[in-house]
C-alpha cells in the first residue's frame, strides 16, 4: 500500500490519498477545518462523506452526519476517548475498549469512525493516531517523530505524556495536559496577576468588544493596551483590579458562567464578556480552545 499526505500550511493534515487503489471509491480523502478541529471530510469528487460536530472543550466529540444526514453520537470518558457511538435511536453504533497507551483492546459494531483514543483520529492503514503536530503509535506508546517544541514538552522527545496516559493526554502532539491540573493552574495564575497587577478593568460589552489579547504582567504592558483600546474607541470603564480578555464565538458558553465569579468584590455579569481568556503568560499556554475548556471548568 502507499499512501500520500499532504498538510495545510499550518500544519493540519489536509489530504490522504491511497496511490495503491486509484479504482477505489475513496482512495482521495480531503480534511475540512474550524480552528484546529477537523468538521469535514470529502472525497476526489468532492463528494460529502462526514461532518463531525464539537463541544466547546478540545476533541469533544458530539456526533458525525455522513451524507445522508443521518447522525451518530459519541460518549467519551474523561480523557475525551470515544467509548461509545449511539445512533438517533439510542442503539449502540460502535464500543470501544483501550489499553492505557490508546491500543484498542475490544471493538464491537460495524459504524465506521476514524475518531477513538483521547478523541484523536486513527488512520487504521497505518495504525498510527494523528496528534496535529505528528503521529502516535499506540503500540510502543510513543510518537513516531521528534517533539517540535524540542525539550520544552519534555525531557523525552518521543514519549508520550511523560509516561502517565491515565491522568493526561497530548491533543496538539506537542505536551502533556489535564483538564483538571489545567483549571488549578489557571486559578493560581489568576489570583497571582491580580495580586501584582494595577490594571483597570475593561468593560468588555458584547456588542462592542470583539478582540483584547495575551497576559498583562506590568503597568507598562497595561498601558500600552489601554491606549490602544481608546484609540479604537473600546469602551473602558475604570474599576478594581483584573485582567480578563475576549475568546472567539466558540467559547461564549464560558461566560454563562462568568456571573459566579468575584475580584475584589465586583461581580462580573455574563453581559460583561463576549469570551475568556487567551491566556496568561505566566502558564505558558497557547492554545485558545484549552484555555477556554478550562475557564469553562474553573468558573462553574
Amino acid at each position: 500500500m502507499v499512501l500520500d499526505y499532504t498538510y495545510y500550511e499550518d500544519g493540519n493534515l489536509g489530504l490522504k490519498n491511497n496511490l495503491s487503489t486509484q479504482s477505489a471509491i475513496h482512495n482521495t480523502q480531503y480534511y475540512i477545518y474550524d480552528g484546529i478541529h477537523c468538521i469535514a471530510k470529502y472525497d476526489q469528487d468532492n463528494n460529502l462523506i462526514n461532518e463531525i460536530v464539537y463541544g466547546p472543550q478540545i476533541d469533544e466529540v458530539l456526533c458525525s452526519i455522513d451524507n445522508s444526514d443521518t447522525a451518530h453520537y459519541y460518549h467519551q470518558d474523561a480523557l475525551q476517548s470515544v467509548t461509545v457511538i449511539t445512533d438517533g435511536f439510542a442503539n449502540k453504533s460502535a464500543t470501544y475498549e483501550y489499553d492505557v497507551y490508546g491500543k484498542i483492546k475490544d471493538k464491537t459494531g460495524t459504524f465506521k469512525n476514524e475518531i477513538s483514543y483521547t478523541g484523536r483520529w486513527l488512520d487504521e492503514d497505518i495504525e498510527f493516531y494523528y496528534y496535529r503536530a505528528r503521529w502516535y503509535d499506540a503500540d510502543s506508546g510513543r510518537f513516531i517523530s521528534r517533539d517540535p517544541i524540542g525539550t520544552a514538552g519534555g525531557i523525552n522527545l518521543y514519549g508520550y505524556v511523560g509516561g502517565n496516559p491515565v491522568n493526561f493526554s497530548d491533543p496538539l502532539g506537542q505536551f502533556s495536559w489535564s483538564l483538571k491540573r489545567e483549571c488549578e493552574t489557571i486559578k493560581d495564575c489568576m489570583k497571582r496577576c491580580l495580586r501584582q497587577s494595577s490594571v483597570p478593568f475593561m468593560g468588555l460589552g458584547l456588542d462592542n468588544f470583539i478582540g483584547v489579547v495575551v497576559g498583562l504582567q506590568d503597568v507598562y504592558a497595561a498601558n500600552a493596551l489601554l491606549n490602544a483600546a481608546a484609540q479604537s474607541s473600546v469602551n473602558l470603564h475604570q474599576n478594581t483590579d483584573a485582567i480578563f480578555f475576549t475568546g472567539r464565538k466558540a467559547f461564549e458558553q464560558a461566560s454563562l458562567r462568568l456571573d459566579k465569579v468575584m475580584v475584589n468584590g465586583m461581580k462580573m455579569g455574563r453581559t460583561a464578556l463576549s469570551g475568556i481568556a487567551k491566556g496568561f503568560l505566566a502558564a505558558g499556554v497557547f492554545d485558545l480552545a484549552r484555555w477556554g475548556t478550562c475557564y469553562a471548568q474553573c468558573s462553574k
